[in-house]
């Protein structure tokens, strides 16, 4: 066989090997942030309970979500404090309780809003 020939044949092979491990490590590397994405998520993650009933686990955009549908759940702005949720609370509180007569489901839905709100008062302020 011509050794020119030989020679570029092993060029070849030899940017072949190369190709692939190029590939390799971008695939590694795309794995390895995948797991350190996944890892960042759990430690962001929490579980709370809905206003539902329902305990769930959230990230941090999940429990802005939350904190958005406790706010519409108490009748208040996105944009509340924790003063004007506190106090609305108690307003719906009032107008809701089994002992002065209003329904006791709609009762526990506020409830559970607010608590759910007061878990998470840290990201409210």
């Amino acid at each position: 066989m011509d050794p020119l020939l030989e020679k570029a044949r092993d060029g070849v092979k030899a940017e072949k090997i190369h190709n692939i491990y190029n590939y390799q490590q971008r695939a590694r590397a795309s794995w390895n942030a995948q797991i350190a994405d996944q890892e960042r998520r759990k430690k962001e993650s929490k579980r709370y309970v809905t206003p539902e009933g329902r305990t769930v686990t959230l990230d941090l955009e999940g429990q802005r979500q939350l904190i958005w549908r406790c706010l519409d759940e108490l009748g208040l702005p996105n944009t509340a404090s924790w003063l004007e949720i506190k106090s609305g609370w108690r307003k719906q509180v009032f107008k809701w309780h089994p002992d002065r007569g209003g329904d006791p489901e709609i009762w526990l839905v506020k409830l559970r809003s607010y608590e759910a709100l007061e878990s998470l008062k840290t990201l409210i302020e």
